[in-house]
C-alpha cells in the first residue's frame, strides 16, 4: 500500500482532488486504480471510473465511484457525453 498508495495519493492531493478538482476520473481499475478511487472519494471528490469493459463496474461502485464509463471498442463515442466533465484524470494504465 505504501508504494502504490503514494503513487496515486500524491497527485490527487497536489492537484486538489475534492477541493479545486471536484470531479476526478480514474482510468483503469486495477491495483493503482483501486487506490485512486478510494483516496479520491475520501478526499471528497466525485469519482468517475473509465474502463474498457463493464466487468469492473460493481467493484467501482462499491469503492465509491459515482459514474462508470465503459469505452469498449468505440472510445470516442463512449466518452462524448462526458466531455469536459472531469477536473482531474488519473491514468493508472499504460494504454488509453
Amino acid at each position: 500500500m505504501l508504494c502504490g498508495g503514494a503513487t496515486v495519493y500524491s497527485p490527487l492531493v497536489q492537484y486538489g482532488a475534492g477541493k479545486a478538482a471536484k470531479d476526478v476520473g480514474v482510468v483503469g481499475l486495477g491495483g493503482l486504480g483501486h487506490f485512486a478511487v478510494i483516496f479520491a472519494k475520501a478526499l471528497g471528490a466525485n469519482v468517475t471510473v473509465i474502463s474498457h469493459t463493464e466487468s469492473k463496474k460493481a467493484d467501482a461502485e462499491k469503492m465509491g465511484a459515482t459514474t462508470f464509463i465503459a469505452t469498449g471498442s468505440d472510445t470516442a463515442n463512449a466518452v462524448k457525453p462526458h466531455r469536459r466533465s472531469l477536473d482531474l484524470i488519473i491514468s493508472t494504465t499504460s494504454t488509453m
